[in-house]
Order: structure tokens, then sequence, then C-alpha cells
């Protein structure tokens, strides 16, 4: 066996000062790292925590738009021009039909009050009837009632329909 060679020391050399400004470094860089990962995802799970409320409310059929107030009154003003004449129209009838049960009204007050009259000088003529008048009478009232009802639920109609045009979302 020669000696001429020194054996290599299985221990390694103690590290330079260098090393361990590399390794503060690097533990400094690991950490702004770990900073910067926990910062997104507090981000993240304040952007996505109502992501289950958020994809049923979007896969679901939409109940209501959003529409411009220009729109609105663009229907309001479709409704008016398509209901409205109807409306008057019926609204016409109505008071016409009303106006005419108010004169066969007082005709047949003025026939009944001519019939309960005292009769004159002519006692052959026939019995009034007045059961059948006072049917009638009560006939055309109700009539009247009903057509007055009638007045009633077209303007409670209009109304809502109003209500309802006015009733959607504007932005």
């Amino acid at each position: 066996m020669s000696l001429g060679r020194a054996r290599q020391s299985v221990y390694p050399a103690p590290p330079a000062p260098s090393y361990w400004n590399t390794l503060d470094a690097c533990s400094q860089s690991l950490h702004s790292t770990c900073s910067s990962l926990n910062s997104a995802i507090v981000t993240l799970d304040q952007g996505t925590y109502d992501f289950p409320r958020l994809a049923q409310v979007i896969s679901s059929r939409r109940a209501f738009d959003t529409i411009t107030e220009t729109e609105v009154l663009s229907a309001q003003r479709s409704l008016a021009s398509e209901m409205g004449p109807q409306i008057t129209e019926l609204i016409e009838r109505a008071e016409g039909g009303l106006e005419g049960m108010k004169k066969k009204e007082k005709l047949l007050r003025a026939k009944l009050e001519k019939r309960l009259a005292p009769p004159t000088t002519r006692t052959t003529a026939a019995p009034p009837d007045l059961d059948a008048l006072e049917r009638k009478l009560k006939q055309l009232q109700g009539r009247k009632d009903m057509l007055g009802r009638a007045v009633e639920k077209l303007d409670i109609e209009q109304q809502q329909m109003a209500a309802k045009g006015r009733g959607r979302v504007v932005r």
C-alpha cells in the first residue's frame, strides 16, 4: 500500500456563509409564495362560496327579465292601443243599455201609475195585469244591475291591466 494520495473525507465541509444567505432567501420566497397562495384561496372562496345557489339560479327558467323603461312604455302604449278601443266600446254599449233600461223603467212606471189611477168612465175595460208588469219591472231592474256589475268588472280589469304594465322591473 502506498501512501500517496490523501483520502477524501466522508463528512462534508462546513457550509459556506453564502449557503446560509441562499437558504434564508429560499425560505422567505417560500413564505411569500404560501402567503400569495393563501390570499388566492381566500379570494377564490369569496368568489365561489355562493356557486351552488348561483348555478341553480342560472339553470332555472327566468321568471323575470330586466327591461328598460322605454320597453315598458312601449308595451303600455301597445296595450292601450289594442285594448283601449274595445274597452271604450264595451263601456259605451253598457251605458247605452243602461239608458235604454232607464227609459223602459220610466215607461213601465208611467203605465203602472196610469193603471193604478182610479178608473174613469170605462168600467168594462179588462183589469190590468199588475203582476205581469211588476215581474217585467223586476226583470228590467235585474238586467240593469247586471249591466252595472259588468261595467264595474270592466273597470277593474282595465285597472289590473294598467297595474300589470307598471309592475315590471325597470332598470
